[in-house]
């Protein structure tokens, strides 16, 4: 019975061993790119209501279609004078 030769015979198609890899440089915009909907989502859907809610605070209104809404500092200054 014949022995298998332990050493690895190579063919054309294999790499030579002193071959090496590129190396993928990682630029520093990347995380922020995978990050960036997330964060877009955050913004939309937290952080732009909370202002108009703040912004909607200075304001009277009832809410209906016809009404203005008026802000606060106008109507102290028309009962004023």
């Amino acid at each position: 019975m014949a022995r298998a030769n332990p050493q690895i015979q190579m063919t054309d198609t294999a790499l030579p061993a002193s071959y090496v890899m590129p190396h993928l440089r990682l630029s520093a915009a990347e995380p922020w790119l995978y990050l960036a909907p997330a964060l877009a989502v955050l913004v939309v859907w937290t952080y732009l209501p909370l202002l108009q809610a703040f912004e909607l605070s200075f304001y009277q209104w009832n809410m209906l279609p016809r009404a203005q809404p008026l802000l606060c500092r106008s109507r102290q200054l028309r009962q004023s004078s």
